[in-house]
């Protein structure tokens, strides 16, 4: 009785719901609903009731009306007000769409064509596949059914869509069935080839960025579906002329097919290169020269064999005669292409020997500016490569290619310089930057842009640009990687080599049928140091941890080729005991512990390399040896001077397999980093709180503290003190004396202080030899 009083009850009150949710009181409806719910859970006709009654209430969504009015209306501040209500995550007006509103308001969308309605079906199309699982589900299942068809309402809609597709595709958790989702990936990369040759490349690019992507992920299952048309389409994509975006991601599709279809692959695609050359037009001559660039940082011994190529040379030769007036769209893909040569030796001497003056001629004469420019970036590098001029090799640059040169190599100097001076954008800087990188590795350049008293503030105000537009398609990450190259360039010193390694360079010499390299004065570490406090006194300091603060905003990502070069800044500019006080004040040290800060974890930044490691923490070590522990290390704040320790320690271990000092290896070990973090350990044990010395002699005393690389544990300060290099033997034993807890390792147990006196290691370090650091002991 009393179940039947509640049934009719609940009856009663669904039938009350329908009448206020039509007469526009929904949340009376909804109170109704619940309590109807409550009494009769079980009941047929109630629970068909309130599903029908949520269903009608769905559809009078903020949201889908505000589609609705977008669809039927084409109002655009619907369709704006849409999309912003999607992407928000904090509707004001009701709650949040739930997947069925999101996939009613989908397909409402698709059910008009792509023609009639404007691109904020992209954004709203978008919004609603990244926000809604039931969506991307939905989408999931369509593609099971049809991905052409799929494919085919989608694509004129949006750039975002579509990419979304690839997105779905790629997620296997919304694929039950692998093999599946495999079929469906293939057709839609299939369908993106077929995409380019039907239309070719548009601004949009999202075939080919479509294609990037798959191949980025499975490449050994879809690089083989190109076939030689497919190929033939991508090259294409390589046009100069084309959006940076687009080349760049048709050249990853190229790299990717190349890598999985290797001696094969290179046939196919060197064969379609030299097809547009034989074409004899125009068009074809660009896009032939421009591909071939494209493809040298591939495969270049492929791409100088082709260089070589009878008809390829006819073809430079009649384009670079005098008398001959190519295009400037023709001249850029040629310098382009002279330009990528530089990777292989063979490819940049046959340039340099039949067209150095073509380039010189053009870096004078050309009509266009970028012309200008582009022919003498490509001038600085042939000159720079064939000239050899690195310092770490060759010491001096005195080849004769560049003694020829002299004037013209620093004439190009100056014009780099003046166009970062004037540079305004990341476009203007890559230029420079570039031409400077190649052409700074030359003493008498390094000279030439220090002794420019604009030069620095202008480099770093152009680094600086570039950080704060990092994330961004305006800054290419290879123009602030060049910028600190340049300071690289000009802060580096000579390795100091033994005269083992000395001899053993000269015979190589010999063996290579060249003159052995001279060290030049304007290379020795004099000029370096001086090279090194103006780039100090510019505010190089202030720049590094500017650029490591912006790692990880907005998508910018610090490599580990950009950390290298900045370890290595710091630890050339850190030489100089004068400028360290000035290096802490600016905040290297917190900088230098926050990159050896390996529990942290950052997407914005790569894993640091153990040379870098190595670098940064004898950066670390050459400041804490001339600074007082107490100012650096506050009692109260931040840093701790245990986070110093660690890194210093590891710097006392050897590297994995190596010995102490091997005269007839080709890198022995530089025990150099080893003597100055002892000399940094010894200073901070005398800071006033006991816990440094804690720590130094936790992690000196036993290398499993800090991983010894698979090695026995064992002591590794003992193993310094009995070193076959006296200075090591010295600070070794000086670190030993000042940490009192120390001495307790020696000592039996039950042994009280007064009973542990020096044994053997303090006889024998007491006849060390006290004098003044010199680097050739190491």
């Amino acid at each position: 009785m009393v179940h039947a009083l509640d049934d009719e009850r609940a009856l009663q009150l669904v039938r009350d719901a329908h009448e206020l949710l039509d007469s526009g009181h929904p949340k009376a409806a909804s109170r109704n609903l619940r309590e109807a719910m409550a009494l009769s859970p079980n009941n047929a006709e109630v629970q068909a009731a309130f599903n029908q009654i949520a269903r009608k209430n769905e559809l009078n969504h903020p949201l889908c009306d505000l589609v609705r009015s977008y669809v039927s209306h084409r109002d655009e501040n619907a369709g704006l007000e849409a999309a912003s209500y999607i992407t928000s995550g904090k509707p004001t007006t009701a709650a949040a769409p739930s997947g069925e509103v999101a996939k009613d308001c989908f397909n409402l969308i698709l059910s008009v064509p792509a023609s009639k309605l404007s691109s904020t079906q992209d954004d709203i199309l978008t919004a609603l596949a990244r926000c809604s699982a039931e969506v991307r589900k939905h989408l999931a299942v369509e593609m099971q059914a049809s991905v052409t068809q799929l494919f085919d309402q989608v694509y004129d809609r949006g750039d975002g869509i579509v990419g979304m597709l690839v997105n779905i595709i790629l997620d296997e958790s919304l694929w039950h069935d692998e093999d599946q989702r495999m079929h469906c990936e293939t057709e839609l990369f299939v369908l993106f080839v077929a995409k380019l040759l039907e239309s070719g490349y548009d601004l949009r690019g999202i075939s080919v960025s479509g294609l990037a992507r798959l191949l980025a992920v499975h490449a050994d299952k879809l690089a083989m579906s190109l076939d030689e048309e497919g190929v033939d389409a991508i090259i294409a994509g390589l046009d100069i002329r084309l959006p940076a975006e687009i080349r760049g991601q048709a050249t990853i599709v190229l790299a990717k097919y190349l890598e999985v279809a290797k001696e094969e692959g290179q046939k196919v695609v060197t064969h379609r290169i030299l097809h547009r050359l034989e074409k004899k037009k125009h068009r074809e001559y660009i896009i032939f020269f421009s591909a071939l660039a494209a493809t040298y940082s591939i495969i270049p011994t492929a791409c100088a064999t082709l260089l070589l190529n009878d008809e390829i040379k006819q073809t430079l030769s009649n384009l670079t005669d005098p008398r001959s007036r190519p295009s400037d769209d023709m001249v850029k893909a040629v310098l382009t292409l002279f330009n990528a040569t530089t990777v292989d030796r063979s490819s940049r001497q046959f340039i340099y020997k039949e067209y150095a003056d073509w380039l010189s001629h053009l870096v004078s004469n050309a009509r266009e500016e970028s012309v200008n420019s582009l022919a003498a970036l490509t001038l600085a590098k042939l000159r720079a490569s064939e000239g050899n001029n690195d310092p770490l090799q060759n010491g001096n640059s005195n080849n004769a290619i560049v003694e020829d040169e002299e004037g013209s190599t620093h004439d190009l100097v100056e014009r780099f310089t003046k166009q970062l001076a004037s540079s305004t954008d990341g476009a203007d800087l890559q230029v420079p930057i570039e031409g400077l990188a190649y052409t700074s590795v030359q003493p008498d350049v390094k000279e030439q842009l220090v002794d420019d008293k604009s030069f620095l503030s202008n480099l770093l105000r152009a680094i600086k640009a570039q950080i704060a537009a990092m994330g961004t398609q305006q800054a290419p990450t290879s123009t602030l990687y060049g910028g600190l190259m340049i300071l690289w360039n000009l802060t580096r010193y000579r390795p100091n080599l033994s005269e083992e390694q000395k001899k053993i360079s000269d015979l190589k010499a010999y063996a290579n049928a060249s003159k052995p390299a001279s060290a030049g004065i304007l290379d020795d570490d004099d000029h370096v140091q001086r090279r090194c406090d103006m780039v100090v006194e510019a505010g190089v300091m202030p720049l590094l941890r500017e650029l490591w603060s912006n790692a990880g905003k907005s998508g910018f990502v610090l490599t580990a080729a950009v950390q290298d070069l900045m370890t290595k800044i710091l630890l050339s500019i850190t030489r100089n005991q004068k400028t360290r006080g000035i290096l802490a004040q600016q905040g290297a040290v917190r900088l230098l512990i926050a990159i050896l800060d390996d529990s942290v974890e950052n997407a914005g930044r790569a894993k640091l390399a153990p040379e870098s490691t190595t670098a940064a923490a004898h950066a670390l070590a050459r400041l804490l040896i001339s600074l007082n522990p107490g100012l650096v290390f506050p009692s109260n704040g931040f840093p701790q001077i245990t986070s110093a320790i660690r890194p210093l320690v590891k710097l006392l271990l050897p590297p994995p397999g190596s010995t102490e000092f091997n005269p007839s290896a080709e890198q022995p070990r530089d025990l150099l980093p080893t003597f100055e973090s002892l000399l940094a350990l010894t200073n901070l044990a005398s800071y006033p709180d006991i816990t440094g010395a804690d720590n130094i002699v936790r992690l000196a005393w036993n290398e499993g503290d800090i991983g010894n690389g698979g090695r026995e544990s064992s002591n590794i300060l003992e193993d310094l003190l009995l070193s076959s290099n006296t200075r090591i033997q010295r600070a070794a034993c000086e670190l030993w004396f000042i940490v009192e807890l120390a001495i307790f390792q020696f000592a039996p147990e039950n042994d009280n202080r007064a009973e542990v006196t020096t044994p053997k290691y303090t006889t024998q370090n007491s006849q060390c030899r006290d004098s003044n650091l010199h680097r050739d002991d190491f």
